[in-house]
């Protein structure tokens, strides 16, 4: 169900796993330029490079979160 919703959605839609792409639907690919095989090919957080820059902090945030949830970031 969820891969049906998301493969149509107009937003672009991308699951990590250990900082690792691990889905993107098709919006997401259209946007990127990139496929799912070329993407799942790079580095952990690799994708952090194609968000804009003013907005990576936030990324940097929840990957703290995740990883240290009692840390006052």
């Amino acid at each position: 169900k969820f891969r049906a919703i998301a493969d149509n959605s107009l937003m672009g839609i991308v699951l990590l796993e250990s900082g690792i792409i691990q889905y993107m639907n098709n919006k997401m690919q259209d946007l990127l330029g990139f496929t799912l095989e070329e993407a799942q090919k790079w580095g952990p957080y690799n994708f952090v490079k194609y968000i804009y820059p003013d907005d990576q902090h936030v990324i940097a945030k929840y990957r703290e979160e995740f990883y240290n949830p009692d840390s006052s970031y």
